[in-house]
């Protein structure tokens, strides 16, 4: 099992291990093993619901764009965050 240095986060729950493994959080701050072709096509549908892909660039232009729609649902954030 992977120590949590070796795991780097890919997006909220999907961590990727130093080899290339891929785990999901567990209990108690355990990491168990997830199969990355399922975990990528689950991120990529929830980005293809918001209208975005992997490949859409992270710029001030899509970081305004999300902060309007944030806004538009109520959510504020906070200053220094996007």
């Amino acid at each position: 099992m992977a120590t949590t240095c070796s795991l780097r986060k890919f997006s909220h729950n999907l961590h990727l291990h130093d080899e290339g493994n891929c785990y999901l959080p567990g209990k108690s701050g355990s990491f168990g093993p997830a199969d990355w072709d399922t975990e990528l096509c689950i991120l990529e549908a929830s980005l293809a619901a918001l209208g975005w892909t992997l490949t859409t660039p992270y710029d001030e232009h899509f970081i305004n764009d999300k902060r309007n729609a944030l806004l538009n649902e109520g959510i504020s954030l906070l200053k220094g965050y996007s």
